[in-house]
């Protein structure tokens, strides 16, 4: 009988190595063909999402995250998650990009490499939507020069990516 040795896994989890380009051509590639398309935008989202890690104290760059008032602190690490809406009123998402948000960096800091990125892709003209946490200068510049257009949520107010 052959026992296999299960360290091969560990081995490959320690010292493997992910080509991120050749990553995220992979899903710009695959994005479904139904991927929700208004008026011609592709349209995206971005947003931040905290991985709580009580427990790990050792966590390296383990950071405090945003607790609600009469709530304890939280502690992890948070994500940035640049997502491809696939279909209208679903909850459904296509992922292209995620980042970890650095206890040194902030949420636009992040979103605005994220949709960079994104905007070099391809020529296929893009909308991205998220919430009012991203309507600092820093993020909304971006979209002056990227050749995407932004549309906030949930009021949805919304700038026509022609004007850029």
């Amino acid at each position: 009988m052959f026992r296999r040795p299960f360290s091969s896994v560990y081995g490959v989890l320690l010292n493997g190595e992910f080509n991120l380009e050749q990553l995220r051509e992979l899903l710009v590639a695959c994005q479904p063909a139904e991927s929700e398309t208004i008026a011609g935008y592709e349209v995206y989202a971005i947003d931040a999402t905290a991985n709580e890690r009580v427990a790990v104290e050792t966590l390296p760059d383990r950071g405090a995250l945003k607790a609600q008032p009469n709530e304890p602190v939280r502690y992890g690490h948070k994500y940035s998650w640049l997502v491809r809406l696939v279909q209208s009123g679903a909850s459904w998402t296509a992922p292209m990009d995620v980042e970890r948000i650095s206890t040194k960096s902030t949420d636009t800091r992040v979103a605005v490499e994220q949709v960079q990125a994104l905007a070099q892709q391809n020529l296929r003209l893009k909308v991205i939507t998220a919430d009012s946490r991203y309507r600092d200068r820093h993020f909304l510049s971006i979209f002056a020069h990227c050749g995407c257009g932004y549309a906030r949520w949930p009021t949805g107010s919304y700038c026509s990516c022609e004007t850029w």
